[in-house]
């Protein structure tokens, strides 16, 4: 059995999508009245463009389940025939771009069935926001919280354009969560609303020509934050995880703060000795982990000095 779904290019499901399915017997004879069932199901991906590479368009405090649904079940027409109609909900909001998979079956008179899996990046929302922020020397986000330093907000539609007028809503929340306790976010899904409650502070500001906003909290102490912006129409939102102070020995005041480490080489190659250099005091311990791409490697406590 041939099974074909005519799906269009760059599909935007927010808005909803018809695919038009076919199916046919491989000598070519319409599947006249078969069963048929299709199932979809979503799993995230990190959305991209070319222009904003630097900029996160991806929601920490969401996440998606990957169930599957079933979009139909029931016989197609003489032809073979029938029409796919595909449109998430209010309350379907994955971080980002979504993979939709599409499952397909047709079933013979015998019982027996053919199957066809499909899969597409699809767009759940019509419009999307990044977020960017300065960074401290060892790649994290860092806004020191003196000077005059500004996070950067883009919108964009679902290819990518910059799109000026757009409302965006932000929050600016005190980041619990610490990643030598648990290392899934666990604690970052509870600011997943829009509406950001919860925040220490709020703001709602326009895009600009260029569908840029530059905004600077003033709520910026000696923590940890998550920074979320919120498209007020389409319903996406970014975010991302900042500092706004490094740790020195002669500053130790309470806080989450960046470590300022110093290294003896700029590189290395196997089998040579590191020396690095953490900024401490002798009540201090230090937590240090080696990681490679799958996971933690080795991890010791280190007194500091």
């Amino acid at each position: 059995m041939k099974i074909e779904l005519e799906i269009p290019d760059d599909p935007v499901i927010a808005e909803g999508i018809t695919i038009p399915f076919t199916a046919s017997w491989l000598h070519g004879a319409s599947a006249d009245g078969l069963r048929a069932e299709v199932e979809s199901s979503y799993t995230g991906i990190n959305p991209t463009y070319d222009n904003y590479k630097s900029f996160s368009f991806n929601d920490p405090a969401r996440r998606i389940n990957a169930t599957s649904q079933n979009i139909f079940k029931g016989k197609l027409d003489t032809r073979g025939k029938t029409s796919l109609n595909v449109k998430v909900g209010e309350d379907f909001l994955p971080p980002g771009k979504v993979r939709m998979r599409l499952k397909s079956k047709v079933y013979e008179p015998s019982g027996e069935y053919s199957e066809d899996n499909l899969s597409v990046v699809a767009d759940p929302y019509t419009h999307y926001v990044g977020i960017k922020s300065p960074e401290f020397r060892w790649g994290y986000n860092y806004l020191p919280n003196e000077g005059d330093q500004s996070l950067s907000i883009v919108s964009v539609d679902h290819k990518g354009n910059p799109v000026s007028g757009r409302k965006i809503n932000i929050g600016v929340y005190e980041a619990e969560w610490q990643w030598w306790y648990s290392r899934s976010n666990s604690n970052i899904y509870r600011y997943d609303a829009s509406d950001h409650l919860g925040a220490v502070e709020k703001k709602t500001l326009t895009t600009d020509s260029r569908g840029m906003i530059s905004w600077r909290p003033e709520s910026l102490d000696n923590y940890r934050y998550l920074v979320r912006a919120c498209d007020e129409d389409s319903g996406h939102c970014t975010g991302i995880l900042l500092y706004t102070s490094y740790y020195s020995d002669q500053t130790n005041e309470g806080g989450a703060k960046i470590l300022s480490l110093t290294s003896d080489k700029e590189s290395y190659t196997v089998g040579d000795n590191m020396k690095i250099q953490v900024p401490s005091n002798e009540s201090s311990e230090i937590y240090l982990t080696i990681e490679g791409g799958s996971g933690i490697l080795e991890e010791l406590w280190v007194k500091g000095a």
